[in-house]
């Protein structure tokens, strides 16, 4: 079982992304009901489109750091029990 700590960072990031994706589903519900279609991502609008992928950064580097984090700091890998690696 994981720990408060372990499950914060990824439940946060999740949250995160889900309100993106509702709150740019209704906005571009609201502007053309009728051609609106479901997205897998949504790109981030203006700046000359050079935040457009923010998204998919955001979630490729989030579930990297959420690894590491689990891989480095996992409380069942440390060191002194770390039979799995011998056999």
């Amino acid at each position: 079982m994981g720990s408060f700590k372990g499950h914060v960072l990824p439940g946060t990031l999740f949250l995160l992304v889900g309100v993106w994706h509702i709150r740019s589903s209704m906005v571009r519900y609201m502007k053309n009901p009728k051609g609106f279609r479901v997205r897998v991502w949504n790109p981030v609008p203006g700046f000359d489109g050079r935040f457009k992928y923010t998204e998919l950064y955001v979630v490729a580097i989030g579930a990297f750091v959420d690894m590491c984090i689990e891989l480095l700091y996992s409380t069942h890998l440390n060191s002194s029990t770390s039979s799995f690696m011998v056999s």
